[in-house]
């Protein structure tokens, strides 16, 4: 990648200098603080460019420390991390205006991308219909800095396993920290049930976010394994994190995390043995029946809770026994949010009520007989499945173009992991099939893709299947070369 423009080209040089002139006289004859900015926003694009790589591995290493910070007016920013996307974003788009070659040979025509750009661009024909378009416009530009940077400039910057193994240190030591931080704020209540939600701030808003993060990052210390060897500083530290990781987990007393890690470890069975069609099919067709047999005749009425006895509980035992009898008010809920979300897709089955609208309209969809007593949701969380955020946010189209994202991902992923020849990078795909399988899981029962904790590796893993992919190709294509020159000969 040519991630330096010709800083010291006389065209350059003049360009930065007018606009600095610029700033400081216009601040000075307007009297306005504004026009001082100029010089700042020079600047950083000036470092910026030519340090891109340092900028990216901060990002990194911020993902895991970032703090929710509300704003006057409503709005709300995950800091620093959001503030490093932005600036990521305007860097990657100068780069790419600069020269077009620096767009990602690993993003052409790969089956996974090309889905993911299509579904973006449905996105904005979406908001286009929305019901609150600022709302929809807001979370487009949001998916547009996540896709720009975690994306492309990541396939820019992610080229080699020297590559991930920086940035898997990078996440990975500040998520320990974060880990230890938890369990040691938790251990001062004995590890309480009822205090598990308040432990992991201010990093986490909760323990479903915090669990997820950690159970979609396991895979790679898994992955760690392979590339140190025994007794090496980096094979000991991984030794101490893994254990730390599964624990924290565990204590995080959040099932769809518990769940996804056995999900991580079941995609290695679904890969290897060529499963994936199989699957989505009967996934697929598994929902459908499913949707069928409850929405006859109002049949889903029939598992609508009590409202008396659907309670938080304070006591790990009387919340998992209390799930499967429909008496977990998180379970409940749930269920409350579906039944409204089915019920939405059919006032706007096309394009939905807008990216991002789900909150908004909901409350006036939803079956009083599935009520809880947090149905209030002053969290505003949306549908607690991202296939019906989907539905209910982008309509059909977008559910479609989202199923068919997370089936390609997998395809494209067990057809790239029986042709690499390669063992590192067949276990570095393994891994990413896994943390993107934990993300599934998390996502089927959650919607925690627009997160910064979630969706920034949830990208990032899509970049390196990319990349992966790249080589795979370049490979096959230098090895037929090498094949005609030998026969030629």
């Amino acid at each position: 990648m040519n991630n330096r423009l010709d800083l010291f080209n006389l065209s350059h040089f003049y360009f930065f200098g007018i606009t600095l002139l610029i700033g400081i006289i216009a601040g000075a004859l307007t009297d306005s603080i504004y026009w001082y900015a100029l010089p700042l926003i020079t600047l950083g694009l000036y470092v910026g460019i030519n340090s891109i790589h340092t900028i990216y591995y901060a990002l990194c290493f911020f993902i895991p420390l970032s703090v929710e910070m509300n704003l006057p007016g409503g709005f709300g920013i995950d800091f620093p991390d959001e503030l490093f996307m932005v600036g990521l974003m305007l860097l990657t788009i100068a780069l790419l205006l600069n020269n077009s070659s620096n767009y990602p040979k690993a993003l052409h025509l790969n089956p996974v991308t090309s889905i993911l750009f299509i579904q973006f661009i449905w996105i904005v024909v979406a908001t286009l219909f929305s019901s609150n378009i600022i709302v929809s416009l807001k979370f487009t530009l949001s998916k547009m800095w996540y896709l720009l940077t975690f994306v492309v400039l990541s396939a820019m910057i992610i080229r080699t396993i020297k590559d991930v193994k920086i940035i898997f240190w990078l996440i990975t030591l500040p998520l320990f920290f974060t880990c230890l931080y938890t369990l040691a704020r938790h251990a001062r209540s004995g590890f309480s049930f009822a205090e598990v939600n308040h432990t992991m701030a201010p990093f986490f808003r909760n323990h479903v976010s915090y669990a997820a993060m950690l159970s979609e990052w396991i895979p790679f210390v898994l992955l760690g394994f392979f590339w140190y060897k025994r007794y090496s500083i980096g094979r000991q530290l991984l030794i101490i994190i893994l254990p730390v990781m599964v624990i924290g987990v565990f204590f995080s007393y959040t099932r769809s995390a518990w769940l996804a890690l056995l999900g991580s470890l079941g995609i290695q069975i679904v890969i290897r043995y060529k499963l994936t069609k199989l699957l989505s099919i009967s996934a697929i067709a598994g929902a459908l029946i499913l949707l069928f047999i409850i929405s006859r005749d109002y049949y889903y009425i029939n598992y609508a809770p009590n409202f008396e006895s659907t309670i938080y509980h304070d006591d790990l035992g009387s919340h998992l026994s209390s799930t499967y009898k429909m008496e977990d008010i998180s379970s409940a809920e749930r269920i409350y949010r579906w039944v409204a979300g089915i019920r939405m897709s059919s006032a706007e089955p096309i394009h939905g009520f807008g990216p991002g609208n789900f909150y908004n309209f909901y409350k006036s969809y939803t079956v009083s007989a599935f009520q809880t007593y947090v149905s209030a949701n002053p969290e505003r969380s949306t549908a607690h499945n991202y296939f019906i955020l989907m539905l209910v946010e982008q309509g059909i189209i977008g559910l479609i173009l989202y199923t068919l994202l997370t089936i390609s991902i997998f395809a494209y992923g067990e057809f790239l992991f029986h042709r690499l020849k390669e063992r590192e990078y067949r276990m570095w795909l393994m891994a990413i099939m896994m943390s993107m399988a934990a993300i599934l899981v998390n996502n089927t029962l959650s919607d925690l893709l627009e997160t910064d904790k979630v969706g920034s590796i949830y990208y990032i893993n899509i970049a390196m299947i990319a990349v992966i992919g790249y080589h795979h190709h370049t490979s096959e294509k230098s090895s037929g070369e090498k094949t005609n020159v030998v026969v030629k000969n």
